[in-house]
């Protein structure tokens, strides 16, 4: 259980393309991306959270 703050660090992998979060993997109801990051990334799947935005 991170913080969303903690997802800059994966969102910083130029070669991210598929992430699956698994229920309660973070916790917080903000998450904002890191500028130009995440850039290859084309499958988010993300499991049971208290996100909101």
């Amino acid at each position: 259980m991170l913080d969303w703050g903690q997802m800059s660090i994966p969102g910083k992998l130029p070669g991210l393309e598929v992430l699956k979060l698994g229920d309660n993997a973070f916790v917080g109801e903000r998450w904002v991306t890191p500028d130009g990051g995440f850039v290859q990334l084309s499958v988010l799947q993300i499991g049971k959270t208290n996100l909101v935005h």
